[in-house]
């Protein structure tokens, strides 16, 4: 489960274990539909460590039923 900390929103879906904190970056802005991936930087958090882009969930020992945090910024554009 993605908990997304701002909006107090839980997006439940099938973690896999091969998945690495890129995928999981682009399943939270395929369920988020209202943020755009180029306006924010997303950081991911799991048992007080970021879950980096090449990092494997199975590295991170998550299994179905844990939440991962979601930390979003807005890319200031000049």
């Amino acid at each position: 489960m993605l908990y997304d900390l701002y909006d107090n929103i839980k997006y439940d879906f099938a973690l896999d274990d091969n998945l690495n904190g890129y995928d999981l970056k682009q399943i939270f802005f395929t369920k988020a539909e209202k943020y755009n991936p180029a306006d924010y930087k997303i950081r991911m958090l799991f048992g007080g460590a970021e879950i980096k882009d090449t990092d494997n969930l199975y590295q991170h020992n998550l299994k179905d039923g844990y939440t991962i945090q979601i930390l979003r910024n807005k890319i200031e554009k000049e």
